[in-house]
């Protein structure tokens, strides 16, 4: 996994991933931090998803403030 800034996270939504499309664990949240971080997408609705390896994606919402999204495979 790539390096990141330092952040603060906090976890709002953590569960079993489990569909047709993949499985794993899923994760959900808010993040601060005071540079943007990597895998900055415009929206989390529908982010890639999948593989063997682990996963973050990033959406701006404010100021330092961004919603998070975590993948973690099986």
């Amino acid at each position: 996994m790539e390096q990141m800034p330092p952040a603060i996270d906090f976890t709002v939504w953590n569960s079993p991933a489990f569909s047709e499309e993949w499985e794993g664990q899923a994760s959900k949240g808010y993040a601060n931090f005071k540079t943007p971080p990597p895998n900055l997408l415009p929206s989390l609705d529908n982010v890639p998803h999948g593989g063997d390896k682990d996963f973050k994606a990033y959406r701006h919402v404010e100021g330092n403030w961004y919603l998070f999204f975590f993948y973690k495979p099986p």
